[in-house]
């Protein structure tokens, strides 16, 4: 064999293969050529499709009911069906006969506030029709609403103070105890006792023109007093011989009630007497102190505080006839009882 005839032999096979290698490699440069030509994405495209999206009219989620209406036969406009003995829709203009849809009512679209939307499932005699309304309320705190101003509440009428009687009271403003008398609207303050010792518990009587209290004025022992409503005619009514406190008029404004030292019993106990200090009568003796007492409206009864047995440690409210009798208390508990008040 010739060498020439070799060399043909090996050199064809290897042209083809550089031949095609070049056409590869030309076909991907075209390639990369083209999309280097092609336009770049730029930064407001994604603007463009957010302004886009935004101005898009959001869908609202509707509820569909079953009309109380019969069933209907109207036409949806979302919806084309044919009817018995009706011919069929003309074809479109590409050829294509175009066929019944139907959306789901939550897909239906309700742009403007307020606006009713309704859509027809089936276009059959025997399926009722489906409507739905959906009614969106703008938000009071939306953007630009107007600030809702909450309703004021009228103030209520208060009433005038009470222009009528006087108040009487205890008072050290002069440096010690004494009596004092204001109108209840706070004016017209005057001073009733001024006398050396403390001079408290003030009662007025039914009629209001005198005044019953206790003082220290002798011997620094209590004596219950009584006076003019202005303090005129003071009387010592009690003798001084025991302390004496808590006067309170009967309703007919002829008896006193007030606690008393008892010394059989070394306390303090219930007792009545005439204005004047006469006709005393003791309601009680106990061996425990006996506080406040206070009339029956009909001036039968006696009510007051005290512990019921010195073996007791609370104190309990009583009440006691005042003919004499036996104490009955109205409170049994674990905690104290005072100062009881009878209503008129």
């Amino acid at each position: 064999m010739r060498p020439s005839s070799t060399i043909w032999k090996w050199l064809i096979p290897l042209s083809f293969s550089v031949a095609v290698v070049w056409a590869i490699a030309l076909g991907g440069l075209a390639l990369l050529a083209r999309r280097l030509e092609s336009p770049r994405p730029t930064e407001t495209q994604p603007a463009a499709i957010l302004a886009t999206r935004t101005a898009a009219p959001l869908p609202v989620r509707q509820t569909a009911a079953i009309a109380t209406q019969p069933p209907t036969e109207t036409p949806s406009p979302t919806m084309t069906a044919s009817q018995p003995g009706s011919s069929p829709p003309p074809p479109s203009a590409t050829g294509v006969t175009p066929q019944a849809t139907a959306s789901p009512a939550y897909d239906t679209l309700a742009p403007t506030v307020g606006k009713t939307s309704s859509a027809t499932p089936r276009a059959s005699a025997a399926t009722p029709t489906m409507s739905s309304s959906a009614t969106v309320t703008p938000s009071p705190f939306a953007p630009g609403a107007a600030t809702p101003v909450p309703t004021a509440r009228p103030s209520p009428t208060q009433a005038p103070p009470c222009s009528t009687g006087k108040i009487v009271f205890s008072s050290d403003r002069g440096g010690d105890f004494d009596l004092y008398s204001i109108r209840p609207d706070g004016s017209g303050l005057t001073q009733i006792t001024n006398e050396p010792g403390a001079d408290q518990q003030p009662a007025l009587s039914p009629d209001g023109l005198q005044i019953a209290w206790n003082a220290t004025r002798q011997n620094n022992i209590s004596d219950i007093y009584r006076a003019q409503a202005d303090g005129a005619g003071v009387v010592r009514v009690t003798d001084n011989s025991q302390p004496a406190e808590g006067p309170a008029w009967s309703s007919a404004g002829d008896r006193i009630v007030f606690t008393g030292w008892d010394d059989p019993t070394s306390a303090f106990n219930i007792s009545t007497m005439n204005v004047d200090g006469s006709n005393k009568s003791r309601l009680t003796t106990d061996e425990v102190n006996r506080y406040s007492p206070d009339w029956s409206p009909d001036s039968k009864w006696i009510t007051f505080w005290g512990l019921p047995s010195v073996f007791d440690l609370t104190t309990e409210i009583f009440i006691i006839p005042v003919a004499g009798g036996t104490a009955t208390p109205l409170t049994s508990n674990s905690f104290d009882d005072r100062s009881p008040a009878w209503s008129p």
